[in-house]
């Protein structure tokens, strides 16, 4: 039996070898093997390792970094060539670290499968496997690399993905009772189908309300990378570019530029919807007149980050309904405006088809396209047309990088409009943005601005109404959604963001839009401004609200005071429910005399923080009135499970919601959480359980598939296993890989698991060990290993029978098999111990 001083001896053996391969490499002489053991035939052949080499030929998976930066993991093929092993590099991947391989002809005219060492072409470049790191370090003179390519990625390096089917949902209800009773649920369904390049999307909800069900089919349509000319092509139901134009609902064909496949580019944004609710609340979102976000919050200042916008412009309306049944509406507007393009950069879009605005009679066919090109001297000029049979609208514009004074975009348009009571119009609007950042104090500015300078202005939208007044009814929905007077159309906008930082004293914020009408003095004012502060964990905000909406005649101003206090600050603890918990306080005062205090704890449990929680109890000057909160949140590999439970006098609410995705792919359907619009599959080899790195609550499932809802397009995304919980009998060696996807991909990630067994095998011949260092591998080249003193040797992931190849020489008689059969394995034992004749 081996015992425990036998198994120290194998490791320290292992470990010699290693000291011992730096003396090899700084020596030409025979390395003398009697420093390793007493006879030299006791030690297997080492001239290999003396020429300085560290690893055989063969493939091997490294990460490779060029002049100091990771660029990506790859497996590299190694030779050997004039007994040194050196990597096997061609032409395709110097072109893929960005050299310009056009100033070097041997490079340049270098067959495809042909081993370049660059250090015999380049000056002062220097190829370097580093062992301990398994990394392959590079280093390029700036001279030898085509700066346009830094932080390129090649596009047949993109994935497009596997074929598949996918399904998003999210589904939320209240039930309320006591003095009165609803039943409301609300349904969204996003679905689609990939193959190859080509993404077919659908997106509908459901909204049911005391019996009262609605379907609404919001879009359909068909979508695929254009690679060559760096854009999406879109077939199907859409949003015109918000760009120059408001954006409008239509159905047809878009062709439009997309800055993610180019380096460095920026992302789209979405606005930060801010509020105060007085009580436990539910906020809903609108956006042209579709309900796109949904959700409950607790007394106080809240913040929605994760917005996703049907379109990229369209005032968003955020209604906040109290538990008492009282409403807080107010509007955010939100558009994108022109950017400045770097110089020879460009931006177009190209767009035809079928408004479809849902709560309009006229669909007329219309052509829009715009173009955005990087000038010289930081200057940026754009352009664009909008036209259908009743309307035309041209815009020119052009924007300034003004170094210390900021940046500054201006655009004036010029609209031919056919009005519903068929009088013809025609206006001006002037159009600027300003932005500027003062990082010395801490301060960003930006200012938008839009001034219609005649009358007779009027946008698309507007002109599709059928008659010049009256209500507008949205999703065949029997309530008005709004009031509108094409005669008191929009005159003036003003919008103001500033933030400020204060060092360690936190930051203060202000936001302010106002907005005001031809023919009536009324106008819409939002301002919202705030402090936000952090003393060692402990976090506090001071938030002031005043909304005024046009004809309502009412002010609505309200002061929010929270604190966020960890539990930890008062009772430190290294217990885990007490780390992650927290202590709140909330106080919010309004104009009309109402008051309200909540306070509560709110935290997460179990080893991953996957289940929240939250308890809140409140008291309200009116009446005199208190109300509770509690709810718990879950999330699972499989989907994101919410309940909560609220009271509020004589009345009770009961809400709940369960958010998730279906991934259907050849070998099955997979459940995940929501899923975005990239998604990785990740195939464990059928190994359950397997948690995977930086993804709360995602494991394999019980046939080792996991889904990672989010991925970045055009970008390296690191998909690793935490293999530290791995079962005994399972070895994954490559835990972690790299994916590119392209726009609305699902990428396949396979990684290797070896099912089998660890094994500490002692090797005889002829009754004496086998020589240290001899080399073990099996017909697969599936195992290796390199054998210790007295004969051990470790594998990992070994089937319960096999043949292990054993050579500790070139010559014939250095060479021996073993055929071997695996014991049942002892209890409790980390590995399989057995002795073996070698023949």
């Amino acid at each position: 039996m081996i015992n425990k001083n036998t198994v120290y001896s194998f490791f320290y053996g292992a470990i010699t070898i290693s000291m011992a391969l730096p003396f090899l490499a700084y020596s030409t002489n025979r390395f003398n093997p009697a420093f390793l053991a007493d006879s030299p035939d006791s030690v297997a052949d080492l001239s290999y390792f003396e020429a300085g080499n560290s690893i055989k030929p063969g493939d091997y998976p490294l990460d490779i970094i060029i002049n100091h930066e990771y660029l990506r993991t790859e497996s590299i093929h190694f030779i050997s060539q004039d007994n040194n092993v050196i990597p096997c590099l061609n032409k395709s991947f110097y072109q893929s670290l960005g050299i310009n391989t056009k100033i070097f002809s041997d490079i340049e005219n270098a067959s495809d499968n042909k081993c370049i060492n660059i250090e015999d072409i380049i000056p002062n470049s220097v190829v370097n496997y580093d062992l301990e790191k398994q990394a392959l370090k590079i280093q390029i003179p700036q001279a030898a690399l085509d700066l346009k390519a830094r932080g390129y990625i090649p596009p047949e390096k993109w994935d497009n993905g596997i074929t598949a089917g996918i399904l998003n949902y999210t589904f939320s209800g209240a039930n309320s009772w006591g003095n009165s009773h609803n039943n409301s649920y609300y349904l969204n369904l996003r679905s689609g189908i990939n193959i190859g390049a080509w993404r077919l999307r659908d997106y509908s909800t459901w909204n049911s309300s005391n019996g009262k069900n609605q379907w609404n089919h919001i879009s359909t349509y068909l979508q695929r990378n254009i690679v060559s000319l760096k854009s999406q092509l879109q077939i199907g139901d859409s949003y015109t570019s918000s760009t120059l134009f408001d954006s409008i609902n239509f159905r047809g064909i878009s062709l439009e530029s997309d800055d993610t496949m180019l380096p460095d580019s920026q992302r789209g944004f979405a606005p930060i919807v801010r509020g105060i609710a007085n009580s436990n609340a539910k906020v809903v979102i609108k956006q042209n007149g579709y309900i796109i976000y949904q959700t409950f919050v607790a007394p106080g200042a809240f913040e929605i980050k994760d917005l996703y916008p049907t379109s990229n412009s369209g005032d968003l309306y955020v209604s906040i309904e109290e538990n008492d049944g009282s409403t807080h509406d107010y509007i955010v507007p939100y558009s994108a405006v022109p950017v400045l393009q770097r110089e020879g950069q460009k931006q177009f879009v190209i767009q035809a088809g079928e408004i479809r605005q849902n709560n309009q009679n006229k669909k007329p066919r219309f052509l829009q396209s715009h173009l955005i090109y990087g000038l010289p001297y930081d200057t940026t000029a754009y352009g664009g047309a909008l036209v259908t049979a009743d309307y035309q609208s041209y815009a020119l514009g052009a924007g300034k990088n003004m170094g210390t004074l900021g940046a500054l975009s201006t655009d004036i348009t010029f609209a031919h409009s056919k009005l519903p009571d068929d009088s013809t119009s025609e206006g001006y609007s002037l159009r600027f943005l300003y932005a500027k950042s003062l990082n010395q104090f801490g301060t960003n500015f930006q200012l938008l601005g839009y001034r219609y300078s005649t009358s007779g202005f009027y946008t698309l939208e507007e002109t599709l109404n059928t008659r010049m007044s009256g209500y507008l009814y949205e999703n065949n929905q029997q309530t008005p959604s709004r009031y509108f007077d094409l005669r008191n159309h929009k005159k003036g906008s003003l919008q103001i963001n500033l933030s400020q930082q204060l060092a360690d004293y936190g930051s203060v914020f202000m936001t302010t839009h106002w907005q005001n009408y031809w023919g009536t003095n009324e106008k819409n004012v939002l301002i919202q401004t705030g402090y936000n502060g952090n003393i060692k964990g402990l976090s506090y905000n001071i938030i002031y609200s005043y909304n005024r909406m046009m004809n309502s005649g009412e002010r609505d101003q309200t002061l929010s005071v929270g604190v966020s206090i960890p539990l930890q600050l008062l009772m430190p603890s290294s217990y885990q429910p007490i780390n992650s918990a927290y202590l709140t306080y909330n106080y919010s005062h309004n104009n009309n005399g109402y008051s309200a205090h909540n306070a509560g704890v709110a935290g997460t449990l179990l080893d991953d923080n996957t289940l929240n929680y939250s308890v809140q109890q409140g008291y309200s000057n009116q009446g005199g009135s208190y109300t509770g909160s509690a709810s718990l949140g879950y999330q699972s590999r499989y989907g994101n499970l919410n309940a909560g439970y609220n009271y509020h006098q004589d009345a009770q609410q009961l809400n709940y919601s369960l958010a998730g995705g279906m991934l259907l792919h050849s070998e099955g359907v997979t459940l995940s959480q929501p899923l975005s619009a990239n998604t990785i599959l990740v195939d464990a080899g059928k190994t359950p359980d397997v948690p995977i790195d930086n993804a709360t609550g995602i494991y394999t499932d019980w046939r080792g598939f996991a889904v990672i809802p989010y991925a970045t397009a055009y970008r390296q995304n690191k998909v690793a296993l935490d293999t530290t919980t791995l079962p005994d009998n399972v070895e994954i060696e490559q835990n972690i890989q790299q994916v590119i996807p392209t726009q609305g991909a699902v990428i396949k990630v396979n990684f290797d698991a070896k099912t089998g067994y660890r094994l500490l095998l002692t090797l005889r011949q002829q009754g004496r060990p086998l020589p240290f260092g001899a080399i073990a591998t099996d017909k697969q080249n599936h195992l290796s290993g390199i054998v210790g003193d007295d004969g051990l040797l470790y594998l990992s992931g070994v089937p319960s029978s096999g043949v292990l190849d054993i050579r500790w020489g070139n010559e014939s008689t250095q060479y021996c098999q073993v055929h071997y059969q695996l014991p049942q394995k002892q209890h409790n034992e980390p590995f399989v111990k057995m002795t073996q004749e070698c023949q």
